[in-house]
């Protein structure tokens, strides 16, 4: 299955997180790939969608309160959705009522990244405004990764943002031979590494509530 450099390397930091206990997916559906990234059981992880039965666990609008009651899980995960909603500002306190004390909130958005609907795509976030509306909600340990790998790879996403390259294994192909190239520059050059902390394909990001 093709995926693009950002959800990629997004699964590898998923794949490295420690989490235990209960897991609520804001905005995901049931049987996402990324779940089986995650150090918690398939029964410990529900999912929240506009989308209905079938597709998540519980139906809700993330525009508005959601119907769970609060401090009733140990770990939210919302992963390139905010992006889709235009009063994201519910989520964020929506996410901090549902968390349990100590219980860990992580978060990603794309930022230098193609314009894409499902079914609106409304903001792009810098890494001071995540921290900022996470720290003013009461979050604490906020963690924020630059993802990207320089110039090529941004590059890449813009043609490969729109589809351009229709043939699989060819967009495959043509993903490693970009990555590839800001792989060889960055450890060829401290400022070329620096480079991608300046043009982020998206953010990661990790906090607690504390």
């Amino acid at each position: 299955m093709y995926i693009s450099i950002l959800r990629e390397e997004e699964y590898k930091r998923l794949a490295r997180l420690k989490l235990s206990g209960t897991l609520l997916d804001l905005g995901g559906c049931k049987k996402e790939r990324y779940h089986e990234l995650l150090p918690i059981p398939e029964e410990n992880i529900k999912t929240v969608n506009i989308g209905g039965a079938g597709v998540c666990d519980f139906t809700n609008d993330l525009e508005k309160p959601i119907s769970l009651p609060s401090m009733s899980y140990d770990n939210i995960i919302c992963l390139n959705v905010l992006e889709h909603i235009y009063n994201f500002q519910n989520v964020i306190d929506e996410s901090y009522r549902i968390l349990k004390p100590g219980g860990s909130y992580i978060l990603s958005v794309p930022f230098l990244f193609n314009i894409h609907g499902s079914p609106d795509d409304y903001f792009r976030y810098t890494k001071s405004s995540l921290e900022k509306m996470l720290a003013d909600r009461g979050f604490g340990e906020i963690k924020i990764q630059e993802i990207g790998l320089g110039f090529f790879s941004l590059v890449f996403q813009v043609i490969d943002g729109p589809g351009f390259i229709r043939v699989v294994w060819l967009r495959t192909l043509c993903k490693r031979l970009f990555v590839g190239m800001d792989i060889l520059l960055s450890k060829a050059s401290r400022n070329y590494a620096r480079l991608s902390l300046r043009i982020p394909l998206g953010y990661f990001v990790t906090a607690k509530k504390v």
